[in-house]
């Protein structure tokens, strides 16, 4: 597992951003390769769906996956 896909829990367990059912900004800009603010432009226009809890944003990983497969 590659450092960009390994992210620490608060209890320190190691733990896959790949077996999350949602990510943060940052993991998500990670994971397109792309800067933070391009992802929270894509999220501000509709692009990525995401869901607001406080002011953590979380983008939900099915619906990234089926938009990078073409499927949305």
């Amino acid at each position: 597992m590659n450092q960009a896909t390994k992210t620490v829990s608060k209890e320190g367990n190691s733990m896959s951003t790949s077996n999350k059912p949602v990510m943060t900004v940052a993991e998500t800009s990670k994971y397109l390769g792309c800067d933070p603010r391009t992802v929270g432009k894509a999220i501000e226009d509709g692009t990525i769906k995401s869901v607001k809890i406080g002011r953590r944003v979380l983008v939900l990983r099915a619906p990234l996956e089926q938009m990078l497969r073409g499927e949305a």
